[in-house]
């Protein structure tokens, strides 16, 4: 590779915890995982990359974390993360009712734009599950 040819990485990161999972497990993985991450994150403000947390790890950091809510809004103002979201309790979609599914997604947009106030346009894929009949969900979600 010639050393002048740029390069496009694209990073994305996930995060989950499910619902009524123990708070020490969270606070864990938060002091571990989450927090480390986005205080390296933090000080490369030219490092761009995708962010998906589901919706019960975000309901646990907005109420035992809520300054972190606005480390993610800081960088989502510059430029410099996009939140991407699932199901807001990451189901199986193919596995559900299309109307639950899209109840699920317009629950994670709501969330994320009554917090940084953008759309969200990418979807976390739970479990990697694909079936045909998923592009015409989201598709019908509004999701890109």
């Amino acid at each position: 590779m010639d050393l002048g040819t740029e390069v496009v990485l694209l990073f994305g990161i996930h995060g989950h915890q499910p619902e009524g999972n123990f708070s020490w497990v969270f606070e864990e993985a938060f002091e571990k995982a989450y927090r480390p991450f986005m205080e390296v994150m933090r000080k490369f403000p030219s490092f761009s990359f995708t962010l998906h947390y589901t919706g019960p790890l975000w309901e646990w950091i907005e109420r035992e974390r809520s300054w972190f809510v606005d480390w993610v809004g800081e960088m989502v103002d510059r430029g410099q993360a996009e939140i991407q979201i699932s199901g807001f309790y990451e189901p199986v979609l193919a596995a559900i009712p299309v109307r639950d599914a899209l109840g699920q997604i317009e629950m994670a947009k709501e969330y994320v734009r009554s917090r940084w106030g953008v759309e969200p346009k990418g979807l976390w894929l739970t479990e990697r599950v694909w079936e045909p009949q998923i592009l015409s969900l989201l598709l019908e979600a509004g999701i890109e």
